[in-house]
């Protein structure tokens, strides 16, 4: 019977049965799937379910992390460790974990990776740690539309994400992230973290495409970047395509036409400008565009203003990004109102994750010792501690990882890029 708090498709019921049973007895086992398909998500969720309260989840890639964490492991309590990414360990690696499980009674684990997991346990090379393995089960993406709808109510009335979805919307998801679990609770949590992502919707014919922009409010200065112009563009053209039914007279084409040519143009200003359409005004009838519906005067009023400053049309994306950072950043110095928001970066680099938070500040003072810049611990709502440098140059970033991947500690070190708040 599967616990109605945690979604899981028929086709992933039998592995869901199965790996529960072993659950509260000793086991070592492997799960594998295509990338995106759920794996953490659904490990993580059912440990939780089965109120098992201590267990870790660790990369195969952070070997040495691994070891110390079994080296020490002296507790009584019943544990599952949880290795992802499990296909990059080696035989060697495979065997030092099989020795501590065998002689640690409270140790469980679940190797975690994708198919080349399997292919390798299916070696000769790997027989003997093959035969050791209590189950080896794949977990399969949402085989169709009706599962992926399900998941989508489930998880948005699980976690308090208040968002209507139209089936248009609904459809188009699913063709995006391809039933993906890893893809579709990425665009969900982002919905609901309103402080970092506002979602702009585009409503034609009920047909509503969610437009993802990060947006950043200071003192009334808003900087928008416009990530999905072109997809919207091209979805609509797809759908004029379409035959009308009803029939218009010549007056009433001709004013279609002309909102469709001022939407061609607001869309142009949007890429080179964004800000030009912050403000807004009255709308003529079925003008409807990114913020809002604008007035046609908006439209003439921003060619002027666009060509007063032709310099502004060669902007390249990331030099406006790194402006408004840098507005950010000056505003929180000099103004004492605002000191107290969060600092925005560019990059961040993850150095690990940890259950310990005693192994977290370890890894951050030998991160720090070796390039200067002092890491931050963050918690997540999993009980664990990341590891990450926040750096906004771009040449001090290259900087600080060629530092990090001289060491063996550090070799896996990578970053990402984005808007990170602290």
């Amino acid at each position: 019977m599967v616990n109605p708090s945690f979604f899981v498709s028929e086709s992933n019921k039998p592995v869901y049965i199965l790996i529960r049973s072993f659950l509260n007895d000793k086991f070592i086992g492997v799960l594998y799937g295509e990338i995106g398909v759920g794996k953490t998500y659904f490990i993580k969720k059912l440990l939780e379910e089965e109120f098992i309260h201590y267990y870790t989840y660790v990369s195969a890639t952070d070997i040495e992390n691994i070891k110390e964490f079994l080296a020490d492991l002296y507790l009584d309590d019943y544990t599952v460790l949880v290795i992802d990414d499990a296909q990059n360990l080696s035989l060697d690696d495979f065997r030092e974990i099989f020795k501590y499980y065998l002689t640690n009674k409270t140790l469980n684990v679940i190797f975690v990776g994708n198919r080349n997991l399997k292919q390798k346990l299916n070696s000769f090379k790997f027989k003997s740690i093959r035969a050791g393995l209590n189950f080896i089960l794949e977990l399969k993406p949402l085989q169709n539309f009706k599962e992926f709808e399900k998941f989508v109510k489930h998880y948005t009335s699980e976690n308090g994400i208040s968002v209507h979805f139209t089936k248009g919307a609904l459809k188009y998801i699913y063709k995006k992230t391809g039933g993906r679990i890893k893809d579709i609770v990425e665009i969900l949590d982002k919905l609901k973290d309103k402080k970092l992502i506002t979602s702009l919707y585009f409503e034609k014919k009920k047909v509503i495409v969610p437009l993802i922009g990060t947006v950043a409010l200071i003192s009334g200065m808003s900087y928008i970047i416009v990530s999905e112009a072109n997809k919207i563009t091209k979805i609509l053209k797809e759908k004029e395509k379409k035959p009308q039914k009803k029939v218009v007279d010549t007056k009433t084409l001709e004013k279609i036409q002309k909102i469709k040519e001022k939407d061609k143009k607001l869309m142009q200003i949007a890429k080179t400008n964004p800000a030009l359409l912050e403000e807004k005004e009255e709308c003529s009838e079925g003008s409807n565009i990114l913020i809002g519906e604008c007035k046609a005067a908006t439209v003439e009023k921003s060619e002027k203003e666009i060509k007063q400053n032709k310099q502004s049309k060669n902007i390249e994306k990331p030099k406006v990004v790194n402006k408004s950072l840098q507005e950010l950043n000056k505003l929180q110095k000099n103004n004492s109102k605002i000191s107290s928001l969060k600092k925005v970066y560019k990059y961040a680099i993850f150095l690990g994750v940890f259950r310990s938070e005693k192994s977290a500040k370890k890894v951050a003072e030998l991160a720090y010792k070796i390039t200067g810049e002092k890491p931050i611990i963050k918690s997540t709502k999993e009980n664990l501690n990341k590891v990450i440098i926040l750096i906004n140059d771009k040449e001090k970033l290259y900087k600080v990882l060629k530092a990090l991947k001289k060491t063996k500690t550090f070799k896996d070190a990578y970053f990402r890029k984005g808007n990170f708040l602290i």
